[in-house]
């Protein structure tokens, strides 16, 4: 391949899109791998908005977790739909 870093940033995310319940480990390997890609990054249009949307998705879903297993006053379903979103987030 003419971009091998870049190959395999797209694998790592592909696979953490795939997972069902991805962990913080599985962004981090991929959020290390985009910060060597900054040549590429510079072209990028929504790169606020993209950057600011994980970092509330990076807050929201220990919460979620946080209250459905240790408060018990959510159900799985909450901490469900910030998964889909962080999903839909990483297609963008």
């Amino acid at each position: 391949p003419r971009r091998p870093l870049f190959m395999i940033t797209a694998q790592a995310i592909i696979i953490c899109m795939v997972k069902p319940y991805p962990s913080v480990a599985d962004h981090t390997l991929y959020m290390a791998l985009i910060t060597l890609l900054q040549k590429q990054l510079s072209r990028l249009r929504t790169g606020l908005l993209l950057c600011n949307s994980f970092l509330l998705l990076a807050v929201l879903a220990p919460s979620m977790w946080h209250q459905w297993v240790h408060i018990e006053s959510a159900n799985s379903n909450f901490f469900y739909s910030i998964t889909l979103i962080m999903g839909g987030w990483q297609t963008v």
